[in-house]
């Protein structure tokens, strides 16, 4: 046995899934976040390991996601360490996911969110995602007081919902769960990590990134969206999280700490690299971001500066579209959830996806005009200095 063979150890420890199922997984010092990931992935027979993430207990009793490019030994510092399995980064539409596996731990994900009231929603919605979790756990059946999960609830909202979810009888648990995904899909804050900050003006909000960019909450409702596109730069000074923004003014959030600043930092850029880089400059592109990040030490500030190259059109609308449930349960008492998902997926298709493509459109054609002006002021500059040298030769 070699020396480097000898110095390699093999560390267990137990990961939580999002089935609360506890596995006892196997890794050695020499490897990566990734390389554990995919091993949990394959078990689970998970065919699209990208969406998922791996959350442990840092020393100080801070959850934290680990790092997929590091080796998990310099993250971790004690050896009874216990990895917990979830969704890190949520697809733009839950719905369309096709691979069986990766649908059903999205969706127990999903369910967890909603359970713990990491959603802000309103109590409309609310009630309607309770009674549609109801006919998935219970079908036809009202055996509401054998479920744990929906005691813990307002009684209005466990009201209401029974009495929405009598009138969902004959849907079937696929169309149910379609429905569920469907409508939390489309909800203001899907697919974030929201943290309590306050504003310039010291009013507290919540603030979170998705694949659309950062989300800023005021009073459970959505007060901005900076879009990957507008956004030029962003940094954090000591507890500071500042946003650098195309063509408006800058926004600055206290976090009340270094760390969960530069958490925050952390989490919106793992987003952007995720969602914004393609795959295929994904390796060149983001080398000096990675080695950024792996070399922070005590710096006290980081900035990131996105060009235009690192950025792809994405989609705007989907953050902005809500579902209007009051009015839905009032137009149609919820005759069937599966004619509510076909209107929402029709008007979701045919009204903002035209939105959207006039948007890209005038993007490619801002893009196209910024180059056409950049190649005339090169140029021009050109021009100037070899008539500048001929003067100088006559």
């Amino acid at each position: 046995m070699s020396g480097d063979e000898a110095c390699i150890s093999i560390v267990k420890s137990d990961v939580v899934l999002l089935t609360n199922e506890i596995i006892t997984c196997e890794y050695t010092s020499q490897e990566k976040g990734e390389d554990l990931l995919d091993k949990i992935c394959r078990f689970q027979k998970i065919n699209e390991p990208f969406h998922f993430g791996l959350k442990f207990k840092d020393i100080n009793g801070s959850m934290k996601w680990l790092h997929m490019q590091k080796l998990i030994t310099t993250q971790v510092n004690c050896r009874n360490i216990k990895f917990y399995f979830q969704v890190q980064f949520y697809p733009i539409l839950p719905n369309d996911i096709c691979d069986v596996h990766t649908r059903h731990n999205l969706y127990l994900q999903l369910r967890r969110d909603f359970h713990e009231s990491k959603f802000i929603i309103s109590p409309s919605v609310e009630v309607f995602l309770t009674a549609v979790l109801m006919q998935l756990d219970l079908g036809d059946k009202c055996n509401y007081d054998k479920n744990e999960l929906y005691m813990y609830q307002p009684k209005i909202i466990h009201e209401e919902a029974k009495a929405l979810h009598e009138k969902m009888k004959g849907i079937s648990a696929f169309e149910a769960q379609e429905c569920f995904l469907v409508t939390i899909g489309n909800i203001d804050g899907y697919g974030m990590e929201v943290h309590e900050v306050r504003d310039s003006e010291n009013n507290v909000c919540h603030i979170g990134a998705n694949f659309c960019g950062i989300s800023v909450f005021k009073n459970r409702n959505l007060k901005d969206i900076m879009n990957w596109v507008e956004i030029e730069k962003f940094l954090w000074e000591d507890e500071i999280f500042i946003i650098v923004l195309h063509g408006r003014n800058s926004e600055a959030f206290n976090c009340g700490t270094k760390s969960k600043c530069f958490y925050i930092w952390k989490q919106v850029m793992d987003h952007l690299i995720h969602f914004c880089i393609t795959n295929e400059d994904r390796e060149t592109q983001l080398s000096g971001v990675r080695d950024m990040l792996n070399n922070l030490g005590d710096a006290s500030s980081v900035s990131t500066i996105l060009t235009d190259k690192s950025l792809k059109p994405l989609n705007e609308v989907i953050a902005n579209f809500l579902w209007d449930v009051d009015q839905q349960i009032e137009e149609e008492s919820v005759k069937s959830i599966s004619n509510v998902m076909i209107i929402s997926e029709y008007n979701f298709k045919h009204n903002d996806f035209e939105d959207y493509n006039g948007k890209c459109q005038d993007l490619v054609g801002q893009t196209y005009l910024y180059f056409v002006f950049f190649v005339f002021v090169i140029i021009f500059a050109i021009k100037s200095d070899v008539l500048f040298m001929f003067e100088r030769i006559k």
